[in-house]
């Protein structure tokens, strides 16, 4: 008996620039951690010019009237981060957020990009620019648009930093200090009061994305080492038990000129 195999695309990523028409003014990697979820998954990563995607394996059943299942099932709540990074900084020119004479403050240890498929609601792909339509492949396809308002803004700046630090908090701007993991259907939290004999707290954080507050609030990605080729940005997609194989969503990044 021969066993048959059919690999769709799950998920891909396109970025698109106004003065990038080759296509080759950025790359989209998987972090090594996420390399090791997707070899976990059984799914594999492409290059693609100025993105890429995320294959899927499936068996296809012996009956052509049965659907064609994956090798292998994401459980519970799956978290794929990929860097972003910028191969030709020329871009950057009078490009929003970059046109910016001054980026907000950040906690981290560099400014990036952070983009996730959560929306308002922290619900998964919910916010999708065009909804699902059937391709020559039998398979759905969908677009969701990463950035606010379709396209790449300054909301859209967060900071990188290990995941074990010391934060100082300002007693002169608030007297808490709060951090919440940025996680579908919300996370709980934590909470510091700050004051003139308590102004650092000492985090030690899973990797991930959070929401850290202060007098402000900002997304900062906690890594337990250094990423990999200096990211521009990252990319957090989540994947639950509730994902549709059938269904391809591709993550449209826009950029816009002044």
């Amino acid at each position: 008996m021969s066993v048959d195999w059919q690999y769709d695309i799950l998920f891909a990523f396109q970025v698109s620039h106004p003065d990038d028409g080759v296509a080759q003014g950025f790359s989209i990697q998987p972090t090594i951690t996420c390399g090791q979820l997707l070899a976990r998954y059984g799914l594999i990563f492409k290059p693609m010019p100025n993105g890429g995607a995320v294959i899927v394996e499936k068996k296809v059943p012996e009956n052509p009237a049965d659907t064609p299942e994956p090798v292998r099932k994401i459980k519970g709540v799956a978290q794929f981060s990929f860097i972003l990074s910028l191969n030709n900084y020329a871009l950057l020119t009078d490009t929003i957020p970059f046109h910016l004479s001054s980026f907000p403050a950040f906690v981290g240890r560099s400014r990036i990009l952070y983009f996730d498929n959560l929306d308002e609601n922290n619900l998964i792909d919910q916010d999708l620019d065009h909804p699902p339509q059937m391709t020559l492949s039998n398979m759905d396809f969908a677009v969701y648009e990463m950035g606010t308002d379709g396209a790449v803004s300054d909301k859209d700046l967060g900071s990188l930093g290990l995941n074990q630090f010391e934060y100082y908090a300002n007693p002169q701007q608030t007297n808490t200090f709060q951090v919440t993991p940025i996680l579908p259907n919300g996370g709980t939290t934590e909470t510091w009061p700050i004051n003139n004999n308590n102004k650092r707290v000492a985090l030690k954080l899973a990797d991930g994305p959070y929401t850290i507050k202060q007098s402000g609030e900002e997304v900062f990605y906690a890594a337990s080492s250094l990423l990999r080729s200096g990211p521009f940005g990252l990319i957090h997609i989540f994947k639950d038990e509730q994902v549709d194989y059938n269904t391809t969503i591709r993550y449209d990044i826009i950029f816009e000129k002044v």
